[in-house]
């Protein structure tokens, strides 16, 4: 019984170091986001009238579609409003094209925001959340059932 103790008290230390670790990783791509923000030319590259004159100059190019919905999903993922880059797109391509490229973009950068959170930020949040007890235990997994139904 006590080797079971012991392995049980090594699997929670592991568990504790590589959520500090998760953690830290956390901390560290926020904080090199703000020195980016604050360090660079970034800055300056995110005032309205800059961001306006850039598209401006790429909108007849064939990959300003794709640099478009680049600049989205990456605004995304650093948490920059959504709205600049929803206006810009509409500003640059009529409204069909761009409510497609924007929803592609938006969805890009949802997708890489979830990715993120899944993979380094879950076990963190589940232990300052619920403590000790562990998130899979709040999961509903389907059922046969459920997947006969799709």
């Amino acid at each position: 019984m006590v080797p079971t103790l012991m392995h049980s008290t090594r699997s929670k230390t592991k568990q504790n170091v590589v959520l500090v670790m998760k953690a830290f990783l956390i901390l560290a791509f926020m904080s090199l986001v703000l020195i980016i923000y604050l360090k660079t030319p970034v800055r300056e590259y995110l005032e309205h009238q800059r961001l306006l004159a850039i598209f401006q100059a790429i909108r007849d190019t064939w990959w300003s579609p794709v640099a478009l919905i680049a600049a989205s999903a990456l605004g995304g993922l650093l948490a920059l409003p959504a709205t600049p880059f929803t206006l810009l797109i509409g500003a640059t391509y009529t409204l069909p094209l761009a409510i497609i490229y924007n929803y592609i973009g938006l969805m890009l950068g949802a997708i890489a925001d979830f990715l993120l959170a899944r993979y380094l930020g879950r076990d963190f949040i589940g232990r300052a959340m619920f403590g000790e007890r562990r998130l899979e235990s709040f999961q509903v997994y389907p059922s046969s059932r459920t997947l006969r139904l799709l």
